[in-house]
């Protein structure tokens, strides 16, 4: 009797989703004439903590780094026959899946590079997820009503807030993050 409660226990049980605090950088290495550069060496530096990670571009010239931490890092891209790339600035948050795009190499000595320093708005094409980081700045700088710090999800996109501001104090959370229902939300502290 026991072991039929505890299996069917085990059985109703939910797989937990953990929250991901890594991101990944993904890319295309192309030529000046668009097609695909396999076998280029692609390094993925972390400006901050100066870790990087190195990767070859596969045969259709596509590169992923996983595991990043959330900061800011730098692209180089090597190929021997082309000019170096460099992309630096590149903004990445945590469980942040950034697609780069098409990085596109120029012919020339190895020594001589091509910096990119304008970017483009991003737009997460990778998945449908939609993520948001509430910056130090603003945590010091936004004023909150009653110092409740959940009205700072108030200023990521998606996130509509119900809840009753004057109500007496205590726990009040009624908001819409992606059109979901008030309800379906998960605080981790």
């Amino acid at each position: 009797m026991k072991l039929s409660v505890f299996a069917c226990a085990m059985m109703l049980t939910l797989p937990c989703a953990a929250q991901n605090v890594t991101g990944s950088l993904s890319g295309t290495v192309l030529d000046s004439s668009g097609q695909v550069v396999p076998g280029a060496a692609v390094t993925v530096s972390n400006r901050a903590t100066l870790a990087s990670v190195q990767l070859i571009t596969d045969d259709r010239g596509d590169f992923t780094a996983n595991g990043l931490q959330a900061g800011t890092y730098s692209l180089l891209v090597v190929k021997s026959g082309f000019k170096q790339f460099e992309q630096p600035g590149i903004e990445l948050t945590a469980g942040e899946r950034r697609a780069v795009g098409n990085l596109t190499l120029q012919l020339g000595a190895v020594n001589e590079t091509v910096t990119v320093t304008a970017s483009t708005a991003t737009v997460q094409t990778v998945s449908a997820e939609r993520s948001g980081l509430i910056t130090t700045k603003q945590v010091t700088d936004l004023m909150l009503i009653g110092r409740d710090y959940l009205g700072l999800l108030q200023t990521l996109p998606g996130v509509a807030d119900f809840s009753s501001h004057e109500s007496p104090a205590g726990f009040n959370f009624n908001m819409s993050i992606q059109g979901n229902r008030p309800g379906t939300n998960n605080l981790t502290i």
